[in-house]
């Protein structure tokens, strides 16, 4: 589709027909997206009760204790979670490898 501007007598081509291929991402979708993937960490173990699943460790010098049904080997004194966010914030969230 063409139109004629008025002020200078120019032809113009009505950008509503663009290719969507021309069209570039937003770079702030690209890093939320980066944002939401899980990160790794392995942590010290503070405390673990197998019976009620209850277990605890220090993240970045904040003690976490979080509930599992799963059966944790503490043999070592550290485990492996998955994380993303930030510590203190709404969008914190962890998780046992």
């Amino acid at each position: 589709m063409k139109s004629i501007d008025n002020f200078n007598n120019v032809v113009t081509e009505d950008l509503v027909n663009e290719s969507v291929d021309n069209i570039t991402q937003n770079p702030i979708a690209e890093s939320e997206n980066i944002e939401n993937e899980y990160k790794e960490k392995e942590v010290k173990i503070l405390f673990y009760n197998k019976f009620s699943g209850i277990l605890s460790f220090d993240f970045d010098g904040t003690e976490i204790q979080i509930s599992s049904d799963k059966n944790i080997d503490v043999t070592n004194g550290f485990i492996t979670v998955q994380y993303k966010g930030t510590v203190g914030t709404s969008n914190f969230e962890v998780k046992i490898k």
